[in-house]
């Protein structure tokens, strides 16, 4: 099984050459060896791709899950417009 760095590409193009270089092409032989791309969620997005991405058959991963922002959730105060419309 290979595992691919996705900080040590600057263009997903390097990441291909490199990949076919390493593995090939074929992407069946590629999915049943289990081959990976792993990078934090910057590193994956400056290549273009994403945790469902797929090259050649070998799976994106992140290394790190991204935060996702989390907004206070803020209730209406209906009670007020039910006394409006009464």
């Amino acid at each position: 099984m290979a595992i691919f760095n996705a900080k040590l590409y600057l263009t997903r193009s390097e990441l291909e050459k490199d990949i076919l270089k390493e593995v090939g092409g074929d992407i069946e032989l590629n999915r049943a060896a289990g081959h990976e791309i792993l990078g934090k969620f910057e590193e994956l997005r400056k290549l273009q791709l994403s945790d469902s991405s797929t090259v050649f058959g070998i799976k994106c991963r992140y290394t790190v899950q991204p935060k996702k922002e989390e907004r206070p959730k803020e209730r209406p105060n209906r009670s007020e417009s039910y006394l409006k419309n009464g």
